[in-house]
């Protein structure tokens, strides 16, 4: 693997695939938690498991916002938008190994798969940054509705999570599922074409958040919550 595709691989693997994770595992934590609530406290559990639904809320919040961060000053970080920047800095020099799947991508977005195969891989990749940018919350030209949702997140985090600002509950932005699933999915999407097109890497992260549901489950039905 050359230097590039190592730095790319490293702020994928152990950035956004690792945050897109436990987002998504927050929320399949939060749906069954939900889902359970009147068995559990049926059954005596409801102050540590609402204990534990408010901390994992809270990660939920900063996994979406550290996905869509952007570099400050001589922070490095790991995000979306600096997978991006990287790719659009280095386009004249990255090899692409899948150009189908990026070409399937362009062209369900709109494009001409005919005039995307004829491109460079520099122009391919200019190309995949420019339509993310546009469809995610990374500039001021991305999805407006999305970059709300994250400016609140942002908003949350800043005020509630990661400080505990004095101020009322009632003036905190609200935000809602179908937002975040948004940016989940986004997120994923992102990810499944990224990965694989410039380094053969699939990460399966459903699979992984399966086997925490199952983990759940055995931790239910153990407790007499699931029959």
């Amino acid at each position: 693997m050359s230097e590039l595709n190592t730095k790319l691989d490293d702020l994928i693997a152990n950035g956004v695939a690792l945050d897109l994770f436990e987002a998504k595992q927050a929320l399949m934590l939060l749906d069954h938690l939900g889902l359970n609530a009147v068995a559990i406290n049926t059954k005596g559990f409801g102050r540590i498991f609402g204990q534990l639904q408010t901390t994992i809320e809270r990660s939920f919040v900063l996994m979406l916002c550290r996905l869509f961060e952007h570099e400050v000053r001589d922070y490095k970080i790991r995000s979306i938008p600096t997978v991006l920047e990287f790719l659009d800095e280095n386009r004249e020099t990255l090899k692409i190994i899948d150009r189908p799947r990026i070409v399937k991508f362009l062209e369900q977005r709109g494009g001409s798969k005919t005039s995307f195969n004829e491109l460079a891989d520099k122009d391919l990749t200019s190309a995949l940054v420019s339509e993310f940018q546009s469809i995610l919350p990374i500039s001021n030209g991305g999805a407006q509705a999305l970059s709300g949702t994250i400016s609140k997140l942002q908003t949350l985090r800043n005020k509630s999570v990661a400080h505990h600002e004095v101020v009322e509950i009632s003036e905190l932005p609200s935000v809602k599922r179908y937002d975040t699933d948004a940016l989940v999915e986004g997120a994923n999407e992102f990810i499944n074409v990224v990965s694989p097109s410039y380094l053969a890497v699939h990460h399966d992260l459903d699979r992984d958040v399966n086997k925490t549901e199952s983990s759940l489950g055995k931790l239910l039905r153990a407790a007499g919550v699931y029959s």
